[in-house]
């Protein structure tokens, strides 16, 4: 079989035993599974040792749930739901649904069915079999002997309803009361001389094998389970008998060979139903898996699509010509086609761009007339001739090896032609793992001390405008490897900071190993002479182990630094932080000062007139009459420091190394920096925090929580100097002339923390730089719950409201990233949330609500995802609300709530509205009154709800909700008739959908089904009556929560038929019915069920079907309710206004 059985599957089944074909059939599709080369466990029961059925283990199971991959659960028919959970279904019937359990299968809707007989199927249109026997040939087989015994098969059949006076005396019961090894009842069968049964089951079949006739007798009552025709098909006319007579069973006996024949051909078709379970299976995990994975970052990044072309995303904006330099190094010409193969289709949306493959071997592999070969000695003379000749527009140059995202370079293109006064630009990259595997490698926007810590991992592969490139002298022939490091600084130096932008797009896909090839000795040279360049005295440039440089600026000398400590309640603590600063601190030049209200205890006094006695020229008080707000003492503590410096630190603080704080001053002294940080770990070597990012853990996010001290963290920002737009108030330096220009900290905010936030984002505003560095540690054992504080609610949505843009993009993370727990990985709504056109003004709108959608849901997320095929809005679609960061992240101009809502979600969103203009909608369910069950918490912040027709306008309007209508409109795919034609029936076929009527129209249908069965071909769509089964045609499973048109095509009916009471409206499932039917073809037929008697239905039914009405009442029903541009502009209108 060449079938890649890639996804496992888990069989559930009572233990294994010989006396049960149905457990027996069970734990042999486990074993075939695995005999063909795939992965399957038996779940929860004992196993036959003889076969390939390993029981499911702990350990396996938990490997199957961390794998990432879908996987296949099998039920029998005796299973009710989803108990495993399995991302896929499989319900095999092995018999019909309650007859041996009792129970409803609960199956969902996109559940795979098999099942072992066609019967038990009913009259499913196109059921897939799947009939395995195990059954040992060479132990049931016919050895000639003695025939003495009369036998009779009892199983489901009840005694009492057994004619016992009619079987023959002293007859040998076969009963599953008894079970028999397959020894002992093959032993039995080769001795009957007739087997009796009323029920179809293994035991026929194993009789005859042995030899022994069958006479198939039928119970009152029990008729469903008696051997029929479809046995006689499968085996043979002759395979068993109804007559126990001498003549009919010599008529068995004579063709038991042939019966013999027809067994085993049977296996040639169970090996063909197995394959096709496999297939089946198989692909509808794969489907899973590919959906799944295109949320993936790899995903997303190789199979992202624009909406449009970019000559119509862009019109009119000019196109750069790109100059590609592909440095082929050691790399094979595998990598450079690699390169090229990626490169080339996104770089034909920039006529006139370059790309130069330079190596020493000119056998490129590219008869592309843009690619050329050029010298290793001689690219940079080239470059450096063709930007005084202005042949490009910008320079990019990568290693061979690297590939670019799906529609990565386009969008860059496009930037760059609008990059202002950028000079460098830097996208966004991801790494791509041995195996195939992308991770994040999103960067920050410029971030000096982090670029300078990591060149080799931030400034590389970046696009250089050509006119810069040529006012710095062009690229350095000095430096082999760092040359564009080297370009970085340069243009640093020429046109400061602003010359150097960040394309937060993800562009280039960078294999491990590449990305962190660098140059050290090239860097530390260019390092330090960029800060000699600065006026910085003896710099210096240390290679740390994380693979990042610490950059020592020159040695401070007696920079004055007042500490300020608040008192808090606990003299023990108090004591314990300023020993251990006092004797673990290296830097002399510094001063204590405890901030205390003139309220404290007795102890607390005592304590710090102990530590201003023992210190005294270390540590004094700064008492604060009658006042004991905390930020208030700290300015008061402040404006009585003598130092240059002032140092915030918490009095949990424990201090173990000592240049803590020297680490600190080392940044602390250059002119741009307001504020320093170290890293702060607890006492167990774990982090607490190394640095903020904005927005994070709805909130602020602590960088580093949890990690080992050593961790290097996400590219390596763990062990790197580097920016932040806040620092931990924990321990935080920061100059006393910056704190006095922002007015030192708003008593507005009744926590320190959140004081200290405010005031580092207003430093931030006037442009000083805070700088986080890991070469200066410091520990606490505070309580790890502090930082989860959940208080000063209007206090934070104050500074979020003042600081909205950072709190949506903190310039020190990446938009891309999360904001949840942990922090540093791919955003978890990254797919979802890509908005490529968003600097086009093309709006963006949230839906949210959770799966599986109904049918108006459905229908709704159609229309929204036509309009974003057209690039006139895109739509976000998630299961759970946004936190407020990623709402302000996101930033949707208007957001659509479906099913229920919950307080948490009001919160969110009235949270969101107050900072926004954003409108709010409740999309409108098919029942009434449970939308007002699930919409009751949001009545408050609903600008409107969304109706699907007039009638329900009407509705809303009379419970005194405001409504909107949406547009009556079908998107295209309802309009693609199928190839091949119409099926051809005898008679007229009529479709009817049980689910949809109540009482009285399903007692309607009853009658008029039964009165109609000889004439009409009836077919029920979705769940049916059991009773109405004599009467139809076929049924017909709904797959997935809704119809789709293939669905309604493949039936092949005549008229749908859908009965209503006189005087009733149309809900608005059966409006919207009648629409997919017509652009399908098939027109609905409406019968009054109160004054239609059963022969006028009947006449209705019965009546002329033109040739051609299906085609015409499509091209109509497309004329009517195509979702056209007009409707597509109204929908977008109609979501983005209040």
């Amino acid at each position: 079989m060449s079938l890649s059985l890639e996804y496992p599957y888990l069989l559930v089944a009572p233990d294994y035993r010989e006396s049960s074909l149905g457990i027996q059939v069970m734990h042999r599709l486990c074993h075939m599974i695995n005999e063909a080369g795939g992965r399957a466990w038996m779940v929860g029961c004992t196993v036959n040792p003889r076969w390939n059925t390993p029981a499911l283990t702990n350990e396996a199971y938990q490997t199957l749930l961390a794998g990432n991959q879908p996987w296949i659960a099998v039920y029998p028919e005796v299973v009710s739901g989803n108990p495993l959970s399995a991302p896929i279904c499989v319900r095999y019937m092995l018999n019909r649904e309650g007859v041996i359990a009792g129970n409803t299968i609960d199956a969902g809707p996109d559940d795979l069915f098999f099942w072992y007989r066609d019967e038990f199927a009913e009259k499913d249109a196109n059921p897939k079999l799947l009939k395995i026997e195990s059954y040992d040939i060479a132990l049931f087989q016919d050895d000639g002997g003695e025939k003495d015994l009369d036998l009779l098969y009892i199983n489901r059949v009840p005694e009492d309803k057994i004619d016992w006076a009619s079987l023959p005396a002293n007859i040998t019961v076969l009963s599953m009361r008894k079970p028999l090894t397959f020894e002992q009842l093959a032993a039995v069968l080769k001795r009957g001389r007739r087997l009796y049964t009323y029920e179809s089951s293994g035991t026929c079949i194993l009789a005859l094998l042995c030899g022994c006739p069958v006479i198939g007798l039928e119970a009152k009552g029990y008729e469903v389970y008696a051997l029929n025709a479809r046995f006689l098909l499968d085996y043979g006319e002759h395979s068993f008998t109804k007559h126990d007579t001498p003549e009919a069973l010599n008529l068995v006996r004579q063709h038991m060979g042939a019966f013999r024949e027809s067994f085993l051909s049977q296996r040639a078709v169970t090996d063909r139903q197995f394959e096709v379970f496999l297939q089946v299976s198989q692909h509808a995990a794969e489907k899973l898996s590919q959906r799944q994975h295109r949320h993936t970052l790899t995903g997303w990044a190789k199979y992202r699509t624009l909406p449009l072309l970019p000559d119509t995303l862009w019109p009119g904006r000019a196109v750069p010509r790109l100059l590609v330099v592909i440095n082929q190094g050691e790399h094979t010409t595998e990598a450079v086609s690699e390169t090229l193969n990626s490169l080339l289709p996104q770089l034909a949306s920039c006529p006139g761009s370059r790309v130069w493959v330079v190596g020493k071997n000119p056998e490129i592999g590219s008869e592309d007339q843009s690619v050329e070969f050029v010298a290793v000695h001689d690219w940079k003379r080239r470059v450096q001739r063709y930007a005084e000749r202005a042949a490009f527009d910008w320079l990019h140059c990568i290693d061979a090896g690297v590939t670019y995202a799906a529609e990565g370079l386009t969008l860059c293109a496009s930037a760059l032609s609008s990059a202002g006064d950028c000079k460098a630009i830097y996208p966004d990259e991801a790494l791509m793992t041995p195996g195939g595997v992308y991770k994040p490698a999103f960067k920050p926007d410029f971030n000096l001390d982090l670029f300078l810590s990591s060149p080799h991992r931030y400034l590389r592969r970046g696009f250089i405008e050509r006119q810069a490139l040529l006012d710095v002298g062009g690229l350095s022939t000095v430096f082999g490897e760092a040359y564009e490091f080297d370009l970085a600084i340069k243009l640093l130096s020429r046109f400061d900071i602003a010359a150097l932008g960040h394309f937060s797009e993800l562009v280039s896909i960078v294999p491990d190993a590449l990305f962190e090839m660098t140059n050290e000795h090239e860097e530390q040279q260019i390092l330090e002479a960029y800060l000699r360049q600065r006026g910085f005295v003896s710099p210096q440039a240390t290679r740390k182990p994380a693979g990042v440089w610490r950059l020592n600026y020159g040695s401070p000398t007696t920079e004055m630094v007042s500490i300020l400590i608040l008192a808090g309640d606990d003299p023990a603590v108090l004591n314990r932080c300023v020993t251990s600063l006092i004797h673990t601190t290296q830097w002399l030049y510094y001063e204590v000062i405890i901030a205390q209200p003139d309220a404290v205890s007795e102890a607390m006094q005592q304590v710090i007139r102990h530590l201003v006695e023992r210190y005294p020229d270390r540590v004094r008080s700064a008492l604060v009459n009658g006042a004991q707000h905390p930020v208030a003492m700290l300015n008061h503590a402040a404006h009585t420091a003598h130092g240059s410096q002032l140092l915030l630190i918490d009095n949990t603080m424990l201090f173990v190394l000592d240049n803590w704080l020297t680490e600190l001053l080392n940044h602390a002294l250059r002119p741009e920096v307001g504020l320093v940080g170290p890293k702060i770990i607890n006492t167990s070597q774990q982090v607490f925090s190394a640095g903020l990012v904005l927005g994070g853990d709805e909130w602020i996010g602590q960088v580093g929580w949890g990690a080992h001290l050593k961790d290097d963290g996400y590219m390596a920002r763990l062990q790197s100097d580097q920016n932040y737009s806040a620092l931990s108030h924990l321990c935080m330096l920061f100059r006393k002339s910056a704190w006095e220009s922002v007015g030192g900290f708003s008593d507005a905010f009744s926590s320190i923390e959140l004081a200290t936030t405010a005031f580092c984002l207003a430093l931030r505003e006037r442009g000083y730089f805070a700088v986080w560095t890991p070469f200066s540690i410091v520990a606490s054992d505070r309580n790890a719950a502090s930082f989860a504080d959940r208080r000063y609610g209007k206090e934070k949505q104050s500074i979020i409201a003042r600081y909205a843009s950072l709190f949506s993009d903190d310039p020190a993370y990446n938009k891309k990233l999360s904001l949840c727990f942990p922090l540093f990985t791919e955003d978890r709504h990254l797919a979802q949330s890509w908005n490529p056109l968003k600097d086009t003004g093309v709006p963006t709108f949230l839906v949210v609500g959770g799966e599986p959608y109904a049918g108006h849901v459905a229908r709704f997320i159609q229309l929204c995802e036509a309009t974003q095929l057209q690039g006139k809005a895109h739509f976000c679609i998630l299961a759970d609300c946004p936190t407020l960061p990623e709402m302000l992240r996101l930033s949707p101009q208007g957001i659509v709530l479906f099913g229920g809502v919950n307080n948490e979600i009001c919160l969110t969103l009235s949270q969101y509205k107050a900072l926004s203009k954003c409108s709010v909608k409740y999309l409108a369910g098919e029942d009434d009154d449970s939308v007002d069950e699930n919409a009751a918490p949001a009545m408050h912040i609903v600008d409107s709800w969304l109706a699907e027709n007039a009638e329900q306008q009407a509705r809303l309007a009379g419970k005194g909700h405001v409504s909107q209508l949406l547009p009556a409109a079908l998107v295209q795919s309802w309009f693609v008739m199928p190839e091949g034609g119409e099926k051809k029936r005898v008679k007229k076929a009529a479709l009817c959908m049980p689910a949809r009527l109540d009482r009285h129209e399903s007692a309607f249908m009853a009658r008029l089904i039964e009165a109609t069965a000889e004439k009409i071909d009836w077919i029920l769509l979705g769940e049916h009556p059991k009773q109405w089964l004599p009467w139809v045609k076929e049924t017909r499973r709904i797959q997935g929560v809704t119809l789709s048109a293939a669905q309604i095509h493949d039936v092949s009916a005549d008229v749908l038929v859908l009965p209503q009471k006189q005087g009733e409206k149309w809900s608005a499932a059966n409006h919207r019915t009648l629409r997919e039917f017509a652009a399908c073809g098939i027109p609905t037929l409406n019968l009054d069920t109160t004054l239609n008697p059963l022969e006028d239905a009947f006449e209705r039914l019965l009546s002329t079907h033109e040739p051609d009405a299906a085609r015409i009442l499509a091209e109509t029903t497309r004329g009517s309710y195509a979702f056209s541009e007009l409707k597509i502009e109204a929908f977008v209108r109609l979501l983005s206004t209040h």
